[in-house]
Parts: structure tokens; sequence; C-alpha cells
């Protein structure tokens, strides 16, 4: 019967343990609670401290405490007149010139046109938006 020891040897590496018990919590996902991000935000609006002292102390990601002062978070529409009503919907990123039906519009005239073998490139989108803009007297 082989033991580990005389496989190390005749293969000249060692072999891998199966089972592999991580040694700390780096990398392993969140790390911090909505209370602390909460208390980071709280702290960084009332001007105490800056969004790096307070990641820092309250062991947030700076690049996530930051997103959520900003308000550039993911949280819905961005569109004008958007069906979360006022135009932001708490925002991912900046708002759109164009009102939600207008893009859904323009949507729609994309789907036809990809249905109808006429798939366009990114430039190709842009001047069809263009036109649209102008046909529309949009400011």
């Amino acid at each position: 019967m082989w033991c580990r020891h005389d496989l190390t040897e005749f293969y000249g590496f060692t072999i891998m343990v199966r089972t592999y018990a991580r040694k700390t919590q780096r990398g392993a996902g969140i790390n911090y609670s909505e209370e602390d991000l909460e208390k980071a935000i709280k702290y960084v609006r009332n001007g105490n401290c800056t969004t790096r002292g307070a990641a820092t102390f309250h062991s947030v990601p700076r690049s996530t405490l930051k997103h959520h002062i900003l308000g550039t978070r993911g949280k819905g529409f961005t569109s004008k007149n958007s069906k979360e009503g006022g135009g932001g919907g708490g925002g991912s990123g900046v708002e759109s010139f164009l009102s939600a039906a207008e893009e859904e519009e323009i949507g729609n005239c994309l789907k036809v046109l990809d249905r109808n073998g006429c798939g366009l490139s990114r430039q190709g989108v842009l001047v069809l938006v263009q036109c649209y803009i102008r046909q529309n007297s949009i400011p």
C-alpha cells in the first residue's frame, strides 16, 4: 500500500489536500452590515470625515460608499418621466435626455429593424437616434 510520503518521493511533488479551510475572510464577499454602511454614509454626509476615512473605519468598500452617497447605485429607471415617477428613481447613472416613452419608441424601431435583418452597429444606432431627435425637434 502506498502512503502519501511514498507518492511524494515518487512523483517529486506534494499532493494537495482535498478539503481547504479558508484562513481569512478577505475576498469572501460582503464583510460589512447595512448598519455599518448607513453609519459610514451618515458620517460623510455630516462632514465628520472623508469617504476614505469612513470606509476604513466602518470596514465598507470605498467605492460602495461613494456610489451610495452619490446615488449612482442601480435602483431603477433614469429616464425622464419614468415609471417610478419624477426622473431618476435613485439612479443608476446620468439622467436620460429622452423620456421613457421616447426611449421605448426608439427601442421598438431597433427591434423591428433587427427582425427584418437590418441589425445596426453602435454607430448606426447613434445616427438613428440623432435623426429621431432632429425630426421630433427635441432640444
